[in-house]
């Protein structure tokens, strides 16, 4: 069974994908050729943990940082486009914020845009920052409790 990181990871990329502005582009993975836009990359950052008991196996209350990218082309109306992606990603989120029962509670925590000239033209790029709060036991990752 797969940890509870890449469980919840991969239910928000579920819940991401076939939103209006970006379709089926949704990346897994920060590295990946973004070679159609625009598109979501996916993928978790940071973690904390903390313990709700003294008993052995004790529960884990973990917080998980899942980073959201959304890139778009730049073009006279690009900004726009960055907050529709976000608007859209925010909304199929807030449909069911336990994933399903993975996640005891979630919310968009965050949010910064950039533009980049690297590419053939000019790209921009929001990352939407989503805390999501879930419980395994410290003996047993893969199983959300």
């Amino acid at each position: 069974m797969a940890h509870a990181r890449q469980q919840i990871r991969d239910a928000i990329v579920t819940a991401v994908t076939g939103l209006i502005t970006t379709g089926s582009n949704v990346h897994n993975s920060p590295v990946y050729p973004f070679d159609v836009l625009p598109c979501l990359a996916v993928y978790s950052r940071t973690e904390s943990a903390a313990f709700d008991g003294i008993t052995s196996p004790r529960n884990s209350v973990r917080e998980l940082e899942i980073i959201i990218e959304a890139r778009a082309k730049a073009t006279s109306g690009n900004a726009n486009t960055i907050d529709t992606i976000c608007a859209e990603v925010e909304t199929a989120l807030a449909a069911d914020v336990t994933l399903g029962g993975l996640a005891r509670d979630l919310m968009a925590s965050g949010f910064d845009m950039q533009l980049s000239g690297d590419a053939d033209k000019p790209t921009m790029l929001g990352t939407m920052r989503v805390l999501v709060r879930y419980r395994v036991k410290e003996n047993a990752p893969e199983v959300l409790i």
